[in-house]
């Protein structure tokens, strides 16, 4: 096969491609072939090509294309510029419908906690008007237990009046239990550190 400039030329626009240095041994390794002599006479030449390329001056634009240019791109910005703002204002909207939802569940979160907190209230105060009346229950079957060992002839009516306040009292035991149980259900949750619900 002939060795010919252009496949010298070739080589060493491949190893100049790569980032290597063309010299006269990496253009012969790359061949595999050729002598020196025939390699550096075409290296001469691909050396001259090269800085006469280089060399060229650069040919501005015409005038009319660089306005049109300026044109385009000033078209372009301003048409990227209006979708922004577009895709921004419509953010800003569905961030402030947000904001506005999220206030409305605060304040109905609240006022439910004020309605609870009331019934709370209520509840805790009918607990202890019953455990009043348990105590005055208890107090009077105490003291019908001591009429009735006084005499054995109230002790019939002492046995009854014994029963209606154990009715009595285990009638507000049941009530306080039951006020037990729906204090307990209507307690709030703990509250996390982080202010979340547990």
């Amino acid at each position: 096969m002939a060795l010919t400039p252009e496949t010298v030329w070739r080589a060493a626009d491949e190893l100049d491609a790569e980032g290597a240095r063309p010299t006269l041994s990496a253009v012969r390794k790359r061949l595999g072939l050729g002598s020196f002599t025939t390699i550096q006479e075409a290296m001469v030449q691909w050396k001259a090509r090269r800085e006469q390329a280089a060399a060229a001056p650069q040919e501005p634009p015409p005038p009319d294309l660089a306005e049109r240019a300026t044109a385009l791109a000033g078209d372009i910005w301003g048409l990227a510029r209006a979708a922004a703002d577009a895709t921004l204002a419509s953010e800003r909207q569905q961030m402030a419908a947000e904001r506005e939802t999220w206030r409305a569940e605060l304040a109905e979160a609240i006022e439910g906690a004020d309605v609870l907190a009331a019934d709370n209230e209520r509840l805790a105060g009918e607990l202890a008007d019953l455990r009043g009346q348990r105590d005055r229950m208890t107090a009077e079957l105490a003291l019908e237990k001591r009429r009735a060992g006084d005499s054995e002839e109230r002790a019939s009516a002492a046995a009854v009046s014994e029963r209606a306040a154990l009715d009595r009292a285990a009638h507000a035991e049941g009530q306080i239990a039951a006020l037990e149980k729906q204090l307990a259900r209507r307690k709030p949750a703990p509250k996390a550190p982080d202010g979340k619900t547990a």
